[in-house]
């Protein structure tokens, strides 16, 4: 499925999507993300990224 608006999120997506594992299985392997544990600023950054995604599937919907 290609989804136009999706390109210009792509490395979000892929970056987000780092976070899903170890929250959506709790036995995985704690800081099974690249760089170990996340920070705060990976939680910010990750805050602003799906924000940015929210937003842009609203406007479409819209």
């Amino acid at each position: 499925m290609h989804v136009d608006w999706m390109e210009t999120h792509l490395s979000a997506l892929k970056k987000l999507s780092e976070f899903y594992v170890p929250l959506r299985y709790p036995d995985a392997i704690a800081g099974s993300l690249p760089e170990g544990l996340p920070g705060e600023d990976d939680a910010k950054n990750a805050l602003e990224w799906a924000t940015a995604i929210v937003e842009t599937i609203e406007s479409h919907l819209s």
